[in-house]
């Protein structure tokens, strides 16, 4: 399956970003080659996940990491804001598709948009889409699309805890995160640095 938005459609790519990364970064890009407009969205997520770093150094990690490439936005749920943007498309990973049952308004969210979805270990393509066929309600199926990218295999759950073990290499580093998102997380003492 293939994704492109209609004309001047927008695409939202959501997420925690908690930190955000360089596959994050190439994850935007893949995005931005489909869709005119990309809005990145950081999300609260303390309803889905414990321990988040606060949202404000998340928003300015987010946008020191995409600088000017792309628009950072913030809603309290996806809901509002899908339905503030009105988007082509709404952009998450393959991993975020198992908490999708969980999100505000669930599954009338779904019929907001189309729904694009990129694959990220340890999900195969035909893992995501087994995924999608067993989460996803039958009549909303047909809004989801597979996205292939060429995004690093990075997770920031990974990079958290290699942070919180103090064992991350310089090599790790540099493949993982910017030098302006390193920096930041050292100079606000996040995740243990």
């Amino acid at each position: 399956m293939t994704a492109r938005t209609s004309s001047g459609g927008s695409c939202i790519f959501g997420g925690a970003f908690d930190p955000p990364h360089l596959g994050h970064r190439d994850v935007l890009k893949a995005l931005q080659a489909l869709s005119p407009q990309v809005w990145v969205v950081v999300d609260d997520h303390s309803r889905l996940k414990k321990n988040v770093a606060p949202l404000d150094h998340r928003l300015e990690m987010t946008r020191v990491l995409l600088s000017s490439t792309a628009s950072v936005a913030h809603e309290k749920t996806a809901f509002d804001l899908i339905r503030r943007l009105s988007p082509s498309a709404f952009a998450i990973g393959s991993d975020q598709l198992e908490s999708l049952p969980r999100w505000h308004r669930f599954p009338e969210i779904l019929d907001l948009c189309d729904w694009w979805v990129w694959t990220r270990a340890p999900h195969t393509r035909q893992d995501t889409l087994d995924l999608i066929q067993k989460i996803v309600p039958p009549a909303q199926r047909h809004r989801f699309r597979v996205v292939s990218t060429e995004a690093r295999d990075i997770s920031s759950t990974q990079i958290r805890e290699t942070l919180a073990r103090q064992d991350l290499s310089p090599e790790q580093i540099e493949r993982w995160l910017s030098p302006l998102t390193w920096e930041y997380l050292k100079r606000n003492h996040l995740y243990g640095t």
